[in-house]
């Protein structure tokens, strides 16, 4: 049984142009056992995920028996002052619709609360891959940078940004690249033929990590070549 006697000192809502953001309708959180059929079915989902307590409790991570995001796992993402500013739900069922966004601005940077711009980030697709990279890693909640995430990374510019986007997204990753190259920023294209970072687990992701290539204005250009950067 998953149980936090100490649950985590997060606000559940936020205020971004008037509009509030709070957790969807019937969202239970996954350290506070119960007897339930949802929650077994959530709680094995994440197990095969390779999500652990440890990531249940640090992310908040919970699912819903009821309402739009009604059987799906449910994963947060908090800004640096701990409030809600996004969030994503996955169908533990299988069904054919897998995720689900919640209807609020994506501009926004994933997992802010856990992120470090001076130290090494790592950017990815999803937050599953987020929880499989594990250090200081950036949730895109789809294949581009966010306006807010683009302003921070050039205020802070960050000791080096690897680019961990899947492989079907080689475009949007060469556009995130040519984005942090002309920044300045040191960049670090990481290709992990044909599987993602959920699938290899965390020990082999941070292999191809680091061996992986830094970008720069040549490289770029020789993607020019086949890619429309």
């Amino acid at each position: 049984d998953i149980l936090c006697k100490n649950k985590p000192n997060i606000t559940y809502v936020q205020k971004e142009s008037d509009k509030l953001l709070t957790l969807p309708d019937g969202f239970k959180p996954l350290y506070e056992s119960n007897s339930e059929i949802e929650y077994k079915h959530a709680l094995l989902y994440c197990l095969k995920r390779n999500i652990n307590v440890h990531d249940i409790v640090r992310y908040n991570i919970g699912y819903c028996t009821s309402g739009e995001f009604k059987n799906r796992i449910i994963v947060p993402s908090y800004d640096t002052n701990s409030i809600l500013n996004f969030y994503c739900g996955r169908d533990f069922f299988g069904g054919n619709f897998k995720y689900r966004l919640c209807d609020s601005t994506k501009n926004i940077i994933g997992f802010e609360l856990f992120t470090d711009f001076k130290q090494e980030l790592t950017l990815v697709e999803g937050v599953f891959d987020a929880m499989s990279v594990k250090y200081n890693v950036i949730p895109l909640f789809g294949k581009n940078l966010s306006t807010k995430l683009k302003l921070k990374l050039m205020m802070d510019r960050p000791p080096r940004v690897n680019v961990l986007l899947d492989n079907d997204a080689l475009e949007s990753s060469l556009k995130i690249c040519k984005f942090l190259v002309h920044n300045n920023i040191p960049t670090h294209l990481v290709l992990l033929d044909g599987k993602d970072p959920n699938e290899i687990g965390h020990n082999l992701t941070w292999r191809s990590i680091r061996n992986s290539v830094k970008i720069d204005e040549n490289i770029l250009y020789r993607y020019k070549l086949t890619s429309k950067l």
